[in-house]
């Protein structure tokens, strides 16, 4: 009985533990498109400044960024849910659903961004 007891919560705990273990299920597949800033946050609180931003992400192993107010474009990889960019800028992917994303960006030591994104979808007028 009591050897039962122990298999059964060892098995428990191994299921809770492989339920926590870190996970690289972003395919870069879900990343291509554009992505409109709907909200954003610096340093913790919100900020309008980059309402209208946007990423494309290509197919290719492009991405243009408009953080800054014009376009900026460079190659990137993505690893474990880090896309870095040739132009040494790293974006950590913090939640990824099919029509939403947020990443976190270090722009330097004053500047902490969470970028919430939503897919771009076309309107015709």
């Amino acid at each position: 009985m009591i050897q039962q007891k122990q298999i059964l919560l060892s098995l428990c705990l191994l299921v809770l533990m492989a339920s926590c273990a870190p996970k690289d299920t972003i395919s870069e597949e879900s990343l291509f498109g554009k992505w409109d800033i709907v909200h954003a946050q610096r340093n913790g609180k919100e900020t309008p400044y980059l309402r209208g931003g946007y990423f494309v992400i290509e197919k290719q192993g492009r991405i243009v960024v408009n953080i800054n107010g014009s376009d900026e474009a460079s190659t990137y990889t993505l690893d474990k849910g880090v896309i870095r960019t040739k132009d040494d800028r790293t974006f950590v992917l913090k939640d990824l659903k099919p029509d939403s994303m947020t990443v976190h960006f270090v722009a330097g030591p004053q500047s902490d961004f969470v970028f919430y994104m939503v897919r771009h979808h076309e309107t015709n007028q």
